[in-house]
């Protein structure tokens, strides 16, 4: 199981969209980017693609420990790691990686974890060249799963979409095979596709 951490396994967007608040910015939800969507208060202003990676480096250097924990999530890993390896591949900065492993583990999750830039495809790829299937990718973005379904059909993916502001921008994800708000209905579902 190749598995995405943030709004999957650690809640993320409304911690994200406090800070800001803190910082002096809103968070809007007219698409699926951050670029465009963050809104200075006072000036209007968006911040462009690197100023928007620097607020989510800034976000993640001060409050990734202070992540509450997806409803369900380490329960739901705890039982399919008992049928599969479990690999948290996530888009953090490589800087922040051990951290985010560490805090992992500690809420019950200590699994290893990859970090990411970019479009996933090729690192699943890579990952499911080294061990035979059956494979399982969640992920809460519908372009990962388009970009795996490319590059490794032969992995099952399970679009995993909480916060219904998100759900509301992505109707409908075509490249996965299922898709759940909650550990509870996706635990199932996830055991099944391992076990094909």
């Amino acid at each position: 199981m190749i598995c995405d951490c943030d709004e999957v396994l650690l809640q993320f967007i409304e911690p994200f969209e406090a800070w800001l608040k803190g910082q002096g910015y809103t968070l809007e939800f007219k698409s699926l980017e951050f670029t465009g969507n963050i809104r200075h208060e006072e000036t209007g202003t968006l911040p462009d693609r690197a100023a928007v990676r620097d607020l989510l480096f800034r976000f993640f250097e001060t409050e990734l420990e202070a992540a509450p924990v997806m409803p369900g999530a380490p329960e739901a890993l705890r039982d399919i790691a008992q049928v599969a390896d479990v690999i948290i591949l996530t888009n953090i900065d490589e800087a922040h990686r051990e951290r985010r492993a560490k805090m992992l583990a500690g809420l019950g999750m200590p699994y290893p974890v990859l970090s990411n830039r970019g479009l996933k495809g090729k690192a699943v790829w890579e990952l499911a060249s080294r061990c035979a299937g059956p494979w399982l990718f969640v992920d809460d973005l519908a372009l990962h799963h388009e970009s795996v379904a490319a590059t490794a059909p032969n992995v099952h993916r399970l679009h995993f979409v909480s916060d219904p502001r998100i759900e509301a921008l992505s109707p409908a994800c075509p490249h996965a095979h299922a898709r759940f708000s909650v550990w509870e209905e996706a635990l199932p579902y996830a055991l099944g596709a391992l076990a094909r």
